[in-house]
Order: structure tokens, then C-alpha cells, then sequence
């Protein structure tokens, strides 16, 4: 089967934009019109729970348009509130061709809704939980409506990510998760809303993901790492135990955390660690 993950983008502010094609680009600086520095993880990590048989291209919309003819038999979009317009235009003209259309992401999780009768599936919550029956599903051709987690995912249990599948015109196409969710609920913040619980990785799983970058990337896309987690450091025994973790593998990374976490003894270990901003 021939499948692509595609990670919906739009710049900001330009609600318009249809891809770079459209009359909407022109308006925007190219600055504006690209998002490359560092790859995403989400689609990386979809691509590793399909069938490694499968025929897997990886289209991430901050760097290039999705070409809507593309030769696939099924599309995962993967796409967040601001996108979701772009998404939906997108699953129109893929279900138009009779390609099968499976929509998943944050703003799908929170507003299914939003896709009822635009994709052939929704995935509401966790991926990890319902791939194995949608991809058997999706064999025979019988999705389901709506692919409802009813539970949360076990990080101990991830692949490795599909890093061969990663554009190279990023500058930093390593982007990994090594926890999931906040232990915090603040009032602000969308994890509030989806209640997804802390989790951690174990670290013996980070150091071998992080050694399975291609051969073929450069010296400075195999050094930069981004940690795509909303709060590396909210659990500070295991932080600090990554952190001495990854100093053997001298990369140079940057992620988000909470303030608390940064102390004179914590930050001095994050820096030998690699640490390089937050």
C-alpha cells in the first residue's frame, strides 16, 4: 500500500493560504512562506507505527506543498487549530481522486466534528492505541467514522522514529519527543483541555533513537536535536538523569520547560549535556 503522512501548515496570520501557488502567497515575504529549521516529530512517529511493507513518503507543508495527485492509495493529515481549513481543502481533493483520507492531530482530537463527512476517518485522541485496527481497516478498505482512544499510550512501547523519511532541507530534521503531557493544569494551555497525562520514555530508548539518524545527513543536521516535549523537565529525577544521559551522544539540543526547573545546578548539567536554548 502506498500511503503519505502529511503534517498540514499554513503561516500564521494568513488564513487565506491555500498553498504556495495560491494568490494568497503572493501577498506573503518569502521569510514567511517556509518553516525549516527544525523538523516536527508527529509525522516521523506516525510513519513508524505503519507497516514498514508499506510505501511511506512523509510531506511536511512548512517546506514544500502537498501535491494533491500524488500516486497514493491512503493520506494521514496531521493538523493543529489554525491549519484546520487547509486540512479540510486538502481531504476534499484527495477523497475527490477516491484516495482514502484518515484525519488526525490536536484540532481533530478537540473538534471531530469539524471533519464529519471530509475524511473518511477521524482519529480522536492517541494514534498508538487505535493504528493496529485502523491499519486493518484501512486493508480492507472499511474505515470507520471515528477511531476513538479509549486509553493513552505506553511509551516504553514506541518504535524507532522513521528519521530516513525526513525532508533534508531542514536544517534540523532530528525532532523527537521524549515525554508526553504536563503534570501541570494550567488554565491557558490546550494540554488542559485533552488531559493528557505525564509520561516519560525510557532513557535507555532515547539514547538508541537518537543513534539512529541517516548516515547521509550532515555533521550539523546529525548534531542539532530538538526536543518537541511541552515540559521536558517537569519531572526533575528523570531530567536529571536524561540529562547525563545524553552527554556521551554530544549533540546540541533545545526544548521547553517550565521555569521551576532551571536551577544554577541543573542548568550547569544541561549545558554539559548539550543543552543550547530553551
Amino acid at each position: 500500500m502506498r500511503v503519505a503522512v502529511i503534517l498540514v501548515w499554513r503561516p500564521k496570520n494568513f488564513p487565506d493560504w491555500d498553498g504556495r501557488s495560491s494568490p494568497a502567497a503572493a501577498t506573503i515575504p518569502r521569510a514567511l512562506a517556509y518553516d525549516r529549521w527544525t523538523a516536527p516529530y508527529s509525522a516521523i512517529h506516525i510513519a513508524s507505527l505503519l507497516p514498514r511493507e508499506w510505501e511511506i513518503e512523509i510531506v511536511h507543508e512548512g517546506i514544500r506543498d502537498v501535491d494533491v495527485e500524488m500516486d497514493v492509495d491512503a493520506v494521514f493529515l496531521s493538523t493543529m487549530d489554525f491549519c484546520a481549513p487547509r486540512a479540510r481543502r486538502l481531504a476534499r481533493a484527495f477523497r475527490a481522486r477516491g484516495v482514502k483520507v484518515i484525519v488526525g492531530g490536536l484540532y481533530p482530537t478537540l473538534n471531530p466534528g469539524y471533519f464529519a463527512n471530509e475524511a473518511d476517518a477521524i482519529v480522536v485522541g492517541e494514534a498508538e492505541p487505535v493504528i493496529p485496527r485502523l491499519v486493518q481497516d484501512l486493508k480492507r478498505r472499511q474505515l470507520l467514522p471515528v477511531y476513538q482512544a479509549n486509553g493513552i499510550a505506553d511509551l516504553s512501547d514506541l518504535p524507532v522514529p522513521r528519521f530516513d523519511l525526513v525532508e533534508t532541507a531542514y536544517t534540523a530534521p532530528l525532532g523527537y519527543e521524549v515525554t508526553r503531557g504536563c503534570p501541570f493544569t494550567c488554565s491557558f494551555c490546550v494540554l488542559s483541555a485533552i488531559r493528557s497525562p505525564f509520561r516519560r520514555r525510557p532513557i535507555p530508548h532515547v539514547v538508541r533513537d537518537l543513534r539512529a539518524m541517516p548516515g547521509t545527513w550532515t555533521w550539523m543536521q546529525r548534531k542539532l536535536v530538538t526536543f518537541w516535549d511541552n515540559n521536558l523537565g517537569a519531572d526533575r529525577a528523570y531530567f536529571r538523569d536524561l540529562c547525563e544521559g545524553l552527554v556521551p551522544l554530544k549533540r546540541f539540543w533545545a526544548t521547553q520547560t517550565s521555569i521551576d526547573t532551571i536551577t544554577p545546578e541543573s542548568a550547569r548539567l544541561m549545558s554539559k549535556a548539550g543543552c543550547r536554548y530553551i
